[in-house]
């Protein structure tokens, strides 16, 4: 039987099992699984307090931000990069988003690097695709890494009732 470990920031793994990350918002649960550490976030397309975007975004970001008319899709893009980006390091929200710059890959809409404003040093790869008009998803990886696509299968409630009513040998963080 698998074994879960917390690691000393918080995240889960498996000591000798893949390596999985996990994330859910209001009607979805998103879960990725491979070889190499990844970090995965979605999150429901809605609306947020005018004060977020310019407390987790660095100042270039913000400008792009404004400049493209402060679209929910566009802050939510970022959003999730950025929460990726800390559920791949370990810490999650406590990774300082404002240190960490997403930058798009010209010519691919949906790839992007993170780098360290200060030192200019890509962080991770990263990986985003809106799911339908509601949700936005994105997955980091180490940046010698590249991801390419992502395979989305859609699950309903409904879909999940059966697993969800079994006994859990885990508690959910």
């Amino acid at each position: 039987q698998p074994e879960f470990i917390i690691g000393p920031h918080g995240k889960p793994y498996l000591e000798n099992g893949p390596h999985f990350s996990i994330s859910h918002t209001r009607g979805a649960v998103a879960l990725a699984i491979g070889e190499n550490n990844m970090g995965l976030d979605i999150e429901a397309v809605r609306s947020f307090h005018q004060r977020v975007p310019e407390r987790i975004m660095s100042r270039e970001e913000y400008d792009w931000f404004c400049s493209r008319g402060e679209l929910k899709r566009d802050f939510f893009a970022l959003w999730t990069l950025k929460e990726s980006y800390g559920k791949l390091r370990g810490d999650g929200l406590n990774c300082g988003f404002p240190q960490f710059q997403v930058e798009p890959v010209e010519g691919d809409a949906y790839r992007s690097v993170i780098r360290h404003v200060q030192t200019g040093q890509p962080c991770a790869s990263g990986f985003t695709q809106p799911v339908g008009e509601d949700y936005c998803l994105s997955i980091c990886v180490p940046p010698e890494r590249t991801l390419r696509s992502a395979v989305i299968v859609p699950v309903t409630l409904a879909d999940m009732e059966p697993w969800m009513a079994q006994k859990k040998p885990f508690r959910w963080l």
